[in-house]
């Protein structure tokens, strides 16, 4: 039996892979610093917060997608009982509309980072 060697990476060779990021930004950090804040809806007396803190990417503010994630700065915070509720429901627009509440406005004001997202969204909106 005649074995095939596996063939070695030369290191000199460039990589044909690209190395350009495409798609929506992504940052660990900023997620950790949402989770640490409160849940959006920690003052609603009939569905009681319960659970580790979540970051709930947006996709209600963000334009439509087929399968991809918004941007890591689009995020919210939301404990796992709302967090659960809200993709329960499945319509998120209808979600924050019943409960009063404004992800951009909460996004625009915890960030720097998300409140640039939220200006290019806008951009790309009137175009």
């Amino acid at each position: 039996m005649i074995r095939k060697r596996k063939r070695k990476a030369n290191p000199l060779k460039p990589s044909t892979r690209s190395r350009v990021s495409k798609g929506p930004a992504r940052d660990e950090k900023h997620l950790a610093n949402v989770r640490l804040e409160k849940c959006l809806l920690h003052r609603d007396l009939w569905s009681p917060c319960y659970g580790a803190l979540q970051a709930h990417h947006c996709r209600a503010i963000g334009p439509r997608t087929m399968g991809k994630r918004v941007s890591d700065y689009l995020v919210t915070p939301l404990c796992a009982r709302h967090h659960i509720l809200l993709h329960e429901r499945g319509n998120e627009k209808a979600f924050w509309d019943g409960y009063l509440i404004d992800p951009a406005a909460w996004i625009s004001s915890f960030s720097a980072e998300g409140r640039a997202a939220i200006q290019e969204l806008k951009i790309n909106k009137q175009e």
